[in-house]
C-alpha cells in the first residue's frame, strides 16, 4: 500500500511539474506563430487605414462646410416690400458655429496624422529583426526556464520585445474593435448630418439673394403680395436650426475619433506597459523554478 501510495504521489508530481512546461511550450509556440505571420500586422494595418480614410473624409468635408458657412457668414437676407427694409443677418448665428469647424477640422488633421504614426510604428514593430531578437530571447530564457536556471535579465528582455513587437498591433485591432461594436453606427449617422448639412449650405449661399436696393414700383408690389418676407424669415430659421444641430453632431464625432486615434491606443499601451512593468525579481523567478 504504501508503495502504490508513494507511487501515485510521484506520478502526481511529476504531471504537476510538466504542466507549466507544455504551457510554456505552448505559449511560446503562439507567440513566435504570431511574430512571424503577418494575420495581426494585416489586420492592424487595415483597421489604421480605414481610420486615416475615415479621418480624412471628415477633415475635407469639414473643410467644405467651412467654406460654405463662410460664405453665408457675409451674406444678409433683405427684402424691401413696399419701400419697408427687412434685413436678416445670418453672421451673428453663423460666426461662432464657423469657428467651431475649422477647430473641428483641425483636430480631425491631428487625428489623421496620430493615426499615420501608428501606421509607422506598426511597419517598425513588424520589421523582421524585431521578430528575429524576440525569437532568439524567449527561447533561451526557455531553454534556461526548462534547465531550472535563474534568468531574470532574459525574462526582461523577452518581455521588452514583446512589448516592441505586439504593443501597436494589438492597440490597432482593439481600436478598430471599439469602434466597429461600439461607436460605428453613431459615426456613419453622424457623418451623413454633416455632408447633409455642407451640401445644403453650398447650396444655400448660392441661392440666397443679397440685399435689394431701389427696388421699382412692381417689385416691391409683387413682394409684399409673394410674402418675401416671410420666405426670407423661413430661410433664415431653417439655416439657423441647422447650424445649431452641427455642434451637438461634430462633438459626437470629435469624441468618436479621439476615442480611436488617441484614447484606446493609448490604454492599451499604458496596460501593456504596466503589464511589462509586472517583471518578476530574482526572488520570484527562483520561486517559480522551485514550483
Amino acid at each position: 500500500m504504501q508503495i502504490a501510495e508513494t507511487e501515485r504521489k510521484t506520478r502526481r508530481g511529476a504531471s504537476a511539474h510538466l504542466f507549466p512546461r507544455v504551457a510554456l511550450v505552448t505559449f511560446l509556440a503562439c507567440v513566435l506563430l504570431a511574430a512571424w505571420t503577418s494575420a495581426l500586422d494585416s489586420a492592424a494595418s487595415n483597421e489604421l487605414d480605414q481610420g486615416i480614410k475615415r479621418c480624412l473624409a471628415t477633415f475635407a468635408t469639414a473643410r467644405a462646410l467651412s467654406a460654405s458657412l463662410s460664405l453665408l457668414q457675409g451674406t444678409a437676407l433683405a427684402a424691401q416690400p413696399m419701400g419697408v427694409g427687412v434685413t436678416f443677418s445670418i453672421g451673428q448665428v453663423l460666426g461662432p458655429v464657423n469657428d467651431l469647424v475649422h477647430h473641428f477640422s483641425s483636430a480631425m488633421l491631428l487625428a489623421s496624422a496620430s493615426l499615420g504614426v501608428q501606421k509607422v510604428l506598426l511597419l517598425i514593430s513588424s520589421w523582421w529583426p524585431i521578430s528575429f531578437a524576440l525569437t532568439a530571447v524567449s527561447l533561451a530564457w526557455a531553454r534556461n526556464r526548462f534547465l531550472e536556471r535563474q534568468s531574470p535579465a532574459l525574462w526582461r528582455l523577452t518581455v521588452v520585445f514583446l512589448v516592441i513587437r505586439f504593443a501597436i498591433p494589438t492597440a490597432a485591432v482593439m481600436s478598430g474593435l471599439v469602434f466597429t461594436q461600439f461607436m460605428k453606427p453613431d459615426f456613419d449617422r453622424d457623418r451623413a448630418s454633416l455632408e447633409s448639412v455642407a451640401l445644403q449650405s453650398d447650396a444655400r449661399s448660392s441661392t440666397v439673394p443679397a440685399a435689394q436696393t431701389a427696388p421699382s414700383l412692381i417689385e416691391r408690389m409683387r413682394d409684399a403680395l409673394s410674402g418675401q418676407v416671410q420666405k426670407l424669415k423661413t430661410q433664415y430659421d431653417t439655416i439657423k436650426q441647422s447650424v445649431e444641430q452641427l455642434v451637438e453632431r461634430m462633438v459626437r464625432l470629435l469624441v468618436i475619433f479621439l476615442m480611436q486615434a488617441l484614447v484606446v491606443p493609448v490604454l492599451v499601451l499604458w496596460l501593456l506597459g504596466v503589464a511589462a512593468g509586472r517583471v518578476p525579481s530574482a526572488s520570484r523567478e527562483r520561486s517559480l523554478l522551485a514550483g
